[in-house]
């Protein structure tokens, strides 16, 4: 049996964080998710389960900056980051690519992009979402 991919996946809409997670469980066994909705939960729970391997953010949680919450959470424990954002234009793109971050995923992409972007990102390499590359 394959271990589950634990991911932390960070958002201030709930019902985003409780519906994604659901498609992509349901796409694929083999992930476990632990929804935050703002930096502070997710640092808990980054802290609390250190088998995360995988970040995903929103660029906008609760009016604070999910790069600067990367950067945070990233001090406890280096992982591989992933921005799902509504935001697809280059200047976030770009700030993305100054964080470090291996994969960037705009909300208009479907979730097979997003399962797509979450494997390609675990196994080690970059993805930036086909909304991202028009930009």
């Amino acid at each position: 049996m394959q271990s589950p991919l634990q991911i932390l996946f960070i958002d201030d809409h709930i019902g985003l964080l409780e519906g994604i997670s659901s498609i992509l469980k349901t796409k694929d066994s083999s992930l476990q998710f632990f929804l935050a909705s703002n930096t502070e939960s997710a640092q808990r729970i980054f802290k609390a389960k250190g088998s995360i391997s995988l970040i995903v953010a929103d660029l906008n949680i609760d009016g604070e900056d999910g790069i600067k919450a990367i950067s945070i959470l990233r001090k406890i424990r280096e992982v591989p980051c992933i921005i799902y954002s509504m935001y697809s234009d280059l200047f976030h793109v770009k700030a993305a690519l100054a964080a470090n971050v291996q994969g960037y995923v705009s909300k208009k992409s479907s979730t097979e992009e997003l399962l797509r972007t979450i494997h390609t990102v675990a196994e080690g390499r970059s993805f930036y979402c086909t909304e991202t590359m028009k930009t």
